[in-house]
Formats: structure tokens, C-alpha cells, sequence
């Protein structure tokens, strides 16, 4: 009874949250543009979007109307997904509570965590070898650094090279040892890809995020749950419990997935007009991409095939059988937008992530 009145007064309150959207958000916009921002309102910017006082004067106020708009909508979409699931758990609807835990209660091949840690410590090696250049390289640009998130705690100030020096050093040593050493292996992963993620934060100081290391960071983080099963097992074991890994696999699903729902919420129909891939592909002036950007079938197919590659993914998680598929289409994917467009690289973090899969097409080990 308790969690029904829950759902009734959560619902109402949203309602009243979205109504009130409606009815005056496009008004404190346009006040907020004026610089007249209702208190709430400023707050948000400062904390979610504070180049918003200087992006204002590029860009007309129904720009920042569009952009709200947007972001409401997406917000709603979540409320009405979080919802459902409650929904769906609260009345075990084709039991799909209960498959969801036999999901996450499958197990792997020891062997294969093993792997993992090797593969994401030479992942990682492979990424941000030169770290070091690139930040000794920032430290001549310094006034352009505008620390994001957690990094606003230590200062404005791009914290001296010596400083980056120690951390990029740090890094590499417990990458090191996570490689090549077995004993620590779940301290040496925590510390590793703390730092790993720390350090990116100086490099999005300069409003210059990098996409392929998104995913990195999301297994780095679930690698040390994944080694304290491996560890909690009897040695004498080759199987252990696999719902990181799991988790590592829908985030890489989720990513594809939203990907696609949020080109389809910002471009609409235009994906399936010719210009839309054709202005992407002369605004970085490929030569592979200059070669087929007068052709309106190519462009409209490569926009249509890009968007149902992603929102399609999914059917990875459901559909075994189409996983070689769906990961060679992956590959195809992250390649052309290499060569098109001048996006990633041929080694794409992003591929090279695959492996998270093998625990079905390459070790054979039981059923999830």
C-alpha cells in the first residue's frame, strides 16, 4: 500500500514539475538570456552548464529554448523508463524479475578475467602513452584551462607540470604492476583506474572530450568487482560469479542505444535526408569522405544504416547467435567513421573493447 501512494504522489509531482515546464520555462529562458535568471535557474547553470554566459553570445535565445527542450525531454523519457521498471519488477510481469537475476548470476571461465586484466592494462598503455607530452603541451596554453566537475575543488589554476608529472607516473606504475604482477591485483586496478579517469579530467579542462574513452572507464571501474570474484572462488574453481562483466556488456549496449536514440531526438527526419551526413563529412574534409559526399543514396544510407546499428545493439544481449554479427557490423561502423569523417582511429578503443564478449564466442563456458 505504501509504495502504491509512493508511485501516486511521485507521479503527481512530476506532472506538476513537467506542467510547470510548460507553462514558463521558454519565459525564464528568455529571462535568464537577459540576464535576469530566476535564482534556481542560475544555480543550475553554474553548476551544469556554465559556459552558457558566454555561449549566449553566439548563439539567439530560441538556440538555448531548442536546447531545453530538449534536455526536458529527456528527462521525461528516464522518469517514464524508471517507471516501467518499477512497474514491471513490482508485478513480475513474464517474469522478467527473475530472468534478469539468472542474467546476473551467470558465471565465466576464470581464464577470461585474467585476460581482461591484461587486455584493459595494454588498453590503457595504448591510450595514454603520451599523456605526459600532451599535458606538458597544455601547460603553454593554461589560460585557456576551465577545470570541470570535481577538479573545480583544487583551483582554477592548471596545476604545475611536475604535479601532472607525478600522477601520469603513478598511473603507469600500478598499470605496470596490474599487468605483470598477480598479488594486489584488485588495489592495483582501483588505483590505476583512478588515476586513469583523474587525469582525463585535465584533458576535458579544455573542453575537448574524448568519446572512445568513455566505455574504458566504465570497465576500469567494474574490473576490481570482477577480481574480487575471481578471488572469492576456490582456487581449485575454473568458474566464477560474472555480473560485472555483465554490467561492463550493458554499458557498452546502453552507449550504442542512446547514441542512436539521441540522433534520432536531435535530427529527426534530417537523417534521412542527404545533407545531413553530407555536412559532417565537409566540415572534416576526409578524402575518403570527399570522394562519396556528392552521392545523396550514400549519404542517406550511411546516416539510416548508422542509427539502426546502434539502436539495434541491444539484440546482442538477447540474441547470441547475431553477436559475431553485431560486432563485425561494430567494427564497420567504427572504421567508417574513420575514413569518413576523420572520427576515432582504426584501432578504436571502442573495438578493441569487444573482448568483453568472449565470454560466450570465445571460451565456450556455460550457458548465461
Amino acid at each position: 500500500m505504501f509504495q502504491k501512494i509512493l508511485f501516486l504522489v511521485l507521479s503527481i509531482l512530476f506532472l506538476l514539475c513537467f506542467g510547470t515546464y510548460f507553462f514558463y520555462g521558454n519565459q525564464w529562458i528568455q529571462q535568464t538570456y537577459q540576464n535576469k535568471p530566476p535564482f534556481f535557474l542560475n544555480w543550475i547553470i553554474e553548476v551544469f552548464y556554465p559556459r552558457f554566459w558566454t555561449e549566449k553570445h553566439r548563439f539567439s535565445v530560441d538556440f538555448f529554448i531548442n536546447k531545453a527542450n530538449q534536455v526536458i525531454v529527456r528527462l521525461f523519457l528516464v522518469i517514464v523508463l524508471c517507471f516501467s521498471s518499477w512497474t514491471i519488477w513490482q508485478y513480475n510481469f513474464y517474469q522478467i524479475p527473475s530472468k534478469i537475476k539468472k542474467y546476473f548470476n551467470a558465471t565465466i571461465q576464470k581464464q577470461l578475467t585474467n585476460f581482461l586484466v591484461i587486455w584493459f592494462s595494454l588498453l590503457m598503455l595504448y591510450v595514454a602513452h603520451d599523456w605526459l607530452f600532451i599535458f606538458q603541451k597544455l601547460s603553454q596554453w593554461k589560460d585557456f584551462y576551465q577545470p570541470v566537475f570535481l577538479l573545480k575543488i583544487f583551483g582554477k589554476n592548471f596545476p604545475p607540470f611536475w604535479i601532472l608529472s607525478v600522477l601520469w607516473s603513478s598511473w603507469l606504475t600500478s598499470t605496470l604492476f596490474l599487468l605483470f604482477f598477480k598479488s594486489y591485483r584488485i588495489i592495483t586496478s582501483t588505483i590505476s583506474a583512478t588515476i586513469f579517469i583523474f587525469l582525463q579530467g585535465f584533458l576535458y579542462s579544455f573542453h575537448k572530450i574524448d568519446h572512445p574513452f568513455v566505455l574504458l572507464n566504465y570497465c576500469l571501474l567494474l574490473l576490481p568487482f570482477l577480481l574480487y570474484e575471481h578471488k572469492k572462488t576456490n582456487l581449485s574453481d575454473k568458474l566464477q560469479k560474472s555480473w560485472a562483466l555483465k554490467i561492463m556488456q550493458l554499458s557498452m549496449v546502453s552507449a550504442y542505444f542512446l547514441a542512436g536514440i539521441e540522433k534520432i531526438l536531435i535530427g529527426g527526419i534530417t537523417w534521412l535526408e542527404p545533407n545531413n551526413i553530407r555536412n559532417h563529412i565537409l566540415n572534416h574534409q576526409t578524402l575518403f569522405g570527399l570522394s562519396i559526399v556528392n552521392s545523396d543514396f550514400i549519404c542517406v544510407i550511411l546516416g539510416i544504416l548508422g542509427i539502426l546499428f546502434e539502436i539495434l545493439f541491444p539484440l546482442i544481449v538477447f540474441f547470441k547467435d547475431l553477436r559475431y554479427f553485431f560486432l563485425g557490423i561494430g567494427a564497420i561502423f567504427h572504421l567508417a567513421n574513420f575514413f569518413i569523417l576523420g572520427v576515432g582511429a582504426v584501432f578504436h578503443p571502442w573495438i578493441l573493447l569487444y573482448v568483453i564478449w568472449f565470454e560466450e564466442i570465445g571460451l565456450n563456458n556455460k550457458k548465461a
